[in-house]
């Protein structure tokens, strides 16, 4: 396991008491039970109108084993959920194949409030029929210190609590959509399917350690009441089969930092990545709600090397590729750019919200690119046999840089960038 220093021992222990807190006294289960379920697959899902969340919803809508969703999201201040969920599923291409099946019921729900913010008779309707829970929702911010996760945890909670009430004797399901940067500080390349008791593994951001504590969460559930838990460790989750790739997510955001720093990250060429397009994870993640193991990886079984896609980038962008170290520390200048207002460097180039998370990135061999643990998916291809039929390419990139453009995340194409501006070029010349 990873070495452990005093601060990393200071933290492990923050970890113990979030999961003691949230593992205290489980409700029992109710005293009379029914034998029997409703035909069909009744499934709550969390968090339908992001990319991987979209796909899922989807994908639960063509299921014919599927009879009904409750596709519970949070409130929105600029828009109602009908209207983002439209969106979310217009813009990935999968809009269609949820209305063709219009099986699923959109729900606006608090996961941190006591009945999940829901009126107690919609809560008792869920809780009294769901025989499926897949956990999707959580907060994707990299670098905030674990404290940040508190409501995360709560709503985790009270998931289980409305699992663990059922009326039904066969306690329903609870699929976890944990992340493999959890394993971020695992020693050694193919991290197992595998629980982790130790911290330690996941300990360096707030993010990856939240998801070790709910992981944690639904094992000493299980074993307190028998919930029955699978925690599923996604890796990159990449774009849509018509090209669309969320902006928010790291690699979009890095193909971004060219426009301001004018060249892309490079790597050695044996540098993999096993990313899953959107549409192919979600057939996976769905089939895995059948699978008694505790622990299920889905990951690219058929890495590629990391120069497939970022030699693709850099031409369509028309910038040079430069070793790691040197585009952070062009990254980390721009960021201390005192001759830009700090609203126009974040607007620019959002990537800089990211350096820590760029800095703390372990280039051992063993790792994949950015400090990513490959992942074992013997177990999770059993499960699911779709997984090792899983390929990537450089066609995929060319279609997600059109999508970047049709959103207006980049520019439409200009001529090649030969050299660097003027800033990076002073930036190298004192590196």
């Amino acid at each position: 396991m990873a070495s452990t220093t005093p601060q990393h021992s200071v933290q492990a222990q923050k970890l113990f008491d979030a999961l003691e807190r949230y593992t205290a006294a489980f409700p029992p289960r109710p005293t009379q039970l029914q034998d029997s379920k409703p035909q069909g697959d009744v499934i709550l899902v969390t968090g339908t109108t992001g990319g991987l969340g979209c796909n899922i919803l989807a994908r639960l809508s063509l299921d014919p084993s599927v009879r009904k969703i409750y596709a519970l999201n949070r409130a929105s201040a600029r828009e109602g959920l009908v209207d983002r969920q439209v969106k979310a599923l217009q813009d990935r291409g999968v809009l269609e194949d949820c209305l063709r099946c219009p099986k699923f019921q959109l729900v606006e729900a608090d996961l941190s409030k006591p009945l999940l913010g829901l009126h107690a008779d919609l809560y008792a309707e869920i809780r009294d029929s769901v025989t499926h829970i897949i956990h999707n929702a959580w907060s994707v911010k990299l670098v905030r210190p674990l404290e940040y996760f508190e409501d995360c945890f709560q709503g985790l909670r009270n998931l289980i609590d409305l699992a663990l009430t059922s009326p039904f004797v066969e306690i329903p399901k609870f699929l976890f959509v944990s992340s493999m940067s959890m394993l971020r500080n695992y020693p050694g390349p193919n991290a197992p399917e595998e629980l982790i008791p130790d911290p330690a593994v996941s300990i360096g951001f707030g993010y990856t350690e939240s998801k070790w504590v709910a992981e944690r969460m639904l094992v000493a559930a299980e074993e307190a009441t028998g919930l029955p838990a699978t925690s599923v460790r996604v890796g990159i989750v990449c774009g849509d089969r018509n090209g669309h790739w969320g902006t928010s997510d790291i690699y979009p955001l890095i193909v971004k930092s060219a426009l301001t720093l004018r060249c892309l990250p490079d790597a050695k060429p044996d540098a993999l990545v096993s990313w899953v397009p959107s549409w192919e994870g979600a057939g996976v993640l769905c089939a895995m709600r059948h699978s008694d193991e505790p622990v299920l990886h889905l990951a690219n079984p058929n890495p590629v090397p990391w120069r497939s896609f970022f030699e693709v980038f850099a031409a369509e962008v028309g910038v040079p590729l430069v070793p790691f170290g040197t585009w952070i520390s062009l990254l980390q200048n721009y960021s201390n750019d005192t001759g830009i207002p700090k609203s126009d460097r974040v607007k620019r180039n959002p990537a800089i919200h990211l350096i820590p998370y760029f800095e703390a990135a372990d280039m051992s061999p063993y790792k994949e690119f950015m400090g990513h643990t490959r992942l074992d998916t013997t177990k999770a291809i059993e499960i699911a046999p779709m997984l090792k039929d899983i390929r990537i390419g450089r066609e995929m990139a060319v279609d997600w840089v059109r999508g970047w453009r049709r959103m207006g995340f980049l520019p439409p194409r200009a001529r090649p960038m030969t050299q660097m501006s003027g800033f990076g070029q002073q930036v190298m010349a004192r590196l």
